[in-house]
């Protein structure tokens, strides 16, 4: 018998495939420029990069730099905090604010914060500020909703103001909206608001922990539980760390909520409710109390994070901020939303870099979320082989408040509808963003999420998603053909300046129209076939439903939904 060796070749490196399929040079820059703006790159940027690819670094500089980028660093903190909840509005419209409206309340409360994290982050400033900023980002009407002082009716429509009631200054911990959102009822201590600290800020929800509770212990008895949670293993598993770390919030109610409101000024603002002085409930509204801020004594550990004691939520502002964590978790979720990934599906291994680049850069937030869409994961068309490339995705979906962005900058229109202010008056919404709200609006339907019912946003082409858009579509290019058509001056038009009267007008207008919207010109087969359409409505129903026609089809495209 013969034997023959078989070896292994050598044909010199050993190279592997690539992971993924690259997006062009400008598709990669309008990929970018969506996802930080929600809006597409001008036209020059896109002929900058389409000439010298080496300047997209410098554009997303650029953008960073951009308000709109302060829009979507607002969208993104939204959703983690679950902070714009119109569907469930506390703060009613009535006796000292009866002369305005719940609409203007809801935003004044609720984005308060956020302009806090924007601020934060759009002025270069460490991460860790906004867990330290001593200020309130007030707008006159937050000043007569919390009795703040300081406001000059001279200076700008938002100013930082301090807290004038003793609350130690720890940038969004100390925010009476974000605990006004979040309750802590019955005998929870704050444990849920601290739970919420701990998974925002270091990626760490307590709650979530895989914990056996006996069969035996009665959930019901406030006082069974209390000594469980001491005494029982396995209830002192996660409550050693969640309990001190509520005791941090003791000088804040645990509720502020309508029915409260309605009751103490019903009653001259006279009734105690829930042990605090009636005048809490009544405007202006005083969330926190210094009176109550060892109320943890007796009930819980006293203040400390992982051990280490602190005196106020200064002090568990530092420690969050110290914890190696904290530039983690931030890696993590400006990794989640820039990706649309869940948080858990971030690879950690991955966050590495990025966590190398937040804390080189003194925590610079605009350095991280630069690292990440520079990536090549990031610049990814298409994922070739999904084991060697975690976190690339392919095709991305634009979310709904960057589309009504895009509509809007395009077109100039914002969905705009009459919200009802006949009968009852403490519910009364004037105007209502229809893309921005889910109470009267479509801004869950359209994918993204209400604050309270739906908290977590849908990264797919729903059915309800894909109707909300189309309408948005239609609505905005109605509005822009109208009001271009009616603009004698071609230069002073957003969409129609090539619009003359002629047939060549019309085939430069749909070019010019094209560009606009992606960025570069048509193919010849795009050209024919948008030529084609408007030829078709134009013949039937003359020029200006053929142009709503061809700017509708052109702003649904899934081109512009799928980036």
């Amino acid at each position: 018998m013969m034997m023959m060796l078989v070896g292994c070749r050598d044909d010199g490196p050993n190279t592997l495939p690539p992971a993924v399929e690259p997006l062009s040079d400008v598709e990669r820059a309008v990929r970018i420029s969506v996802a930080l703006r929600g809006v597409p790159p001008d036209p020059a940027d896109v002929a900058v990069v389409r000439k010298h690819p080496e300047a997209l670094p410098a554009l997303v500089d650029a953008w960073l730099d951009d308000p709109l980028f302060g829009e979507t660093v607002k969208d993104m903190y939204a959703e983690i905090l679950d902070i714009r909840a119109d569907t469930r509005p506390i703060v009613p419209a009535a006796f000292s604010l009866a002369d305005v409206n719940e609409a203007a309340i809801f935003k004044s409360v609720d984005e308060a914060p956020l302009r806090l994290i924007e601020d934060v982050i759009m002025s270069d400033r460490p991460l860790q500020d906004l867990l330290s900023e001593e200020h309130v980002y007030a707008d006159e009407l937050l000043v007569r909703i919390y009795g703040l002082e300081g406001w000059d009716p001279n200076g700008p429509e938002v100013q930082p103001l301090k807290w004038i009631d003793g609350r130690p200054a720890a940038g969004v911990l100390s925010s009476s909206a974000l605990w006004m959102r979040h309750e802590s009822n019955g005998s929870n201590f704050n444990r849920g608001r601290a739970n919420l600290v701990s998974d925002v800020f270091l990626c760490d929800n307590i709650g979530n922990r895989d914990v056996l509770v006996p069969g035996d212990v009665d959930l019901s008895d406030d006082e069974q539980v209390a000594n469980e949670v001491v005494d029982n293993p396995a209830c002192g598993s996660c409550h050693v760390q969640l309990d001190p770390l509520s005791a941090y919030f003791s000088g804040f109610k645990k509720t502020q909520h309508r029915i409260g409101i309605f009751m103490a000024h019903n009653t001259g603002c006279e009734l105690e409710i829930e042990g605090r002085s009636p005048r809490d409930w009544c405007y202006p509204l005083e969330m926190y109390d210094v009176e109550h801020a060892e109320d943890w004594v007796g009930l819980l550990p006293e203040p400390a994070f992982l051990g280490e004691t602190g005196s106020g939520l200064g002090d568990l502002g530092r420690q969050i901020g110290e914890d190696p964590r904290f530039a983690v978790c931030a890696a993590r979720r400006f990794t989640s939303f820039l990706f649309q990934k869940e948080l858990e599906e971030v690879p950690s291994e991955l966050v590495e870099d990025y966590v190398d680049t937040l804390v080189s850069s003194g925590y610079d937030a605009k350095q991280l979320v630069k690292a990440i869409v520079l990536s090549d994961d990031f610049g990814a068309a298409r994922v070739i082989a999904p084991a060697r490339a975690p976190l690339a995705t392919g095709l991305l979906i634009i979310r709904p408040e960057a589309y009504a962005r895009w509509i809007a900058d395009l077109t100039g229109f914002t969905w705009w509808a009459f919200g009802g202010c006949e009968g009852d008056e403490s519910g009364c919404w004037p105007v209502v963003d229809l893309a921005r709200s889910s109470l009267y609006g479509f801004q869950s339907m359209a994918g993204g999420t209400d604050g309270f019912m739906v908290t977590s946003p849908t990264h797919t082409a729903t059915p309800t998603r894909v109707l909300v858009l189309n309408r948005l579509a239609a609505e905005g290019a109605g509005y822009v053909v109208e009001q271009d058509l009616a603009e004698a001056d071609l230069a002073a038009r957003r969409m129609l300046g090539e619009v003359d009267g002629t047939d060549a007008g019309v085939d430069r207008q749909i070019d010019a129209a094209w560009t606009r919207v992606f960025g570069e010109k048509p193919s010849r087969e795009d050209r024919e076939s948008l030529r084609g359409l408007y030829d078709i409505v134009a013949d039937r129903d003359g020029e200006t439903e053929a142009w709503k026609v061809v700017l509708t089809a052109l702003f649904q495209d899934p081109r512009v939904v799928f980036y």
